[in-house]
């Protein structure tokens, strides 16, 4: 798990308020601790530990130092994260396992199905 600049940073690239981030972060951190009493072992890298202001630099540095066999990532919201998280796992050999996330409606394969043939999508 990561905390990096470029997606915690209001201003960096998708604004959100500074009591939303504090949120986010807090919670990130709480199951991180979590997990780790559960007996899972987590590599936890705190927004003021380390240098790297992306999340896929801190991938492929610790696909480097640890060595997974696999990675297994909750989709994320954002497809771009995906994009880039998937193309550090397929340039370093290893196998990348998504996982849904239960925070979405629906899987981005139905909608898929459901946008087919439209012409337009809209959010109201």
């Amino acid at each position: 798990m990561a905390e990096v600049s470029h997606e915690a940073h209001a201003a960096t690239h998708v604004w959100s308020h500074k009591a939303r981030l504090t949120l986010f972060l807090s919670a990130m951190r709480h199951s991180c601790g979590l997990r780790g009493e559960q007996g899972f072992d987590i590599t936890y890298h705190a927004l003021e530990s380390h240098e790297n202001s992306r999340l896929a630099e801190l991938l492929k540095q610790d696909l480097k130092q640890l060595q997974p066999s696999a990675v297994r990532l909750v989709l994320p919201r954002d497809f771009r994260v995906h994009q880039e998280l998937s193309a550090v796992c397929k340039a370093a050999g290893v196998p990348l396992e998504t996982v849904a996330d239960g925070h979405f409606i629906d899987s981005p394969e139905n909608v898929a199905d459901w946008a087919s043939g439209r012409q337009q999508l809209r959010l109201e």
